[in-house]
């Protein structure tokens, strides 16, 4: 099994932070290593870090930057598999880990993403927005999925502020914070000889509406 990098950018996370900790040390991964990386928290948060995570690295906050960040913590990295995930985000069972990153441990696919689920609290609207967008069925997306770009993106918006380090794997940069799925595919078009797989798991964690 590879070992999984997960990355946690942090700043005031409070103490429900805690939540997400223990829910991600319980995973049925037998390997993790936990980095958090914080800019700037005043309310105990890498405190609390202290006592789950392997590696805390503390920045500035004005040096935060939504995708130069987490590249930060991605370089600091030994894992074989690197997941992005933010504070406030729940792994909803001890599968969610391992569930993730099987198509990656398979051969099946170079990038995964899971569901994410309004918190049951949450106004009826997030919990639309997000059953919309993160369906219950697993969903694979290859090179010729992008050949029409009107229906690639209707079809599978997905946003991410952490898909800089996936381009930068390649050698692609971007000045973009924030990069759409479809994005990604048609900066890997510019690679003749790569056709990048990626699939979408049914595998949830709570998060609140941003």
């Amino acid at each position: 099994m590879a070992r999984i990098s997960v990355i946690i950018p942090t700043k005031n996370a409070g103490q429900e932070f805690e939540d997400t900790l223990i829910s991600i040390q319980s995973q049925d991964v037998d390997d993790i290593e936990l980095i958090v990386i914080d800019s700037g928290s005043t309310d105990g948060t890498v405190e609390l870090a202290e006592q789950y995570a392997d590696t805390i690295i503390e920045i500035p906050p004005d040096e935060f930057h939504h995708g130069q960040t987490r590249n930060q913590a991605a370089d600091q990295a030994e894992g074989d598999i690197i997941v992005f995930t933010v504070q406030d985000a729940v792994p909803i069972d001890d599968e969610w880990l391992s569930q993730l990153t099987s198509p990656i441990n398979d051969g099946n696919a170079d990038v995964c993403y899971g569901n994410q689920i309004a918190y049951p609290d949450a106004k009826p609207s997030d919990k639309f927005f997000y059953k919309y967008f993160y369906p219950d069925t697993s969903i694979t997306l290859t090179k010729s999925d992008a050949s029409k770009k009107g229906e690639f993106y209707m079809d599978n918006i997905f946003l991410s502020d952490a898909t800089q380090q996936f381009l930068a794997t390649f050698g692609i940069n971007s000045s973009s914070s924030i990069l759409s799925l479809w994005t990604i595919y048609f900066y890997l078009m510019q690679l003749s000889s790569f056709s990048p797989r990626l699939e979408s798991i049914p595998v949830p964690r709570f998060c609140p509406y941003v």
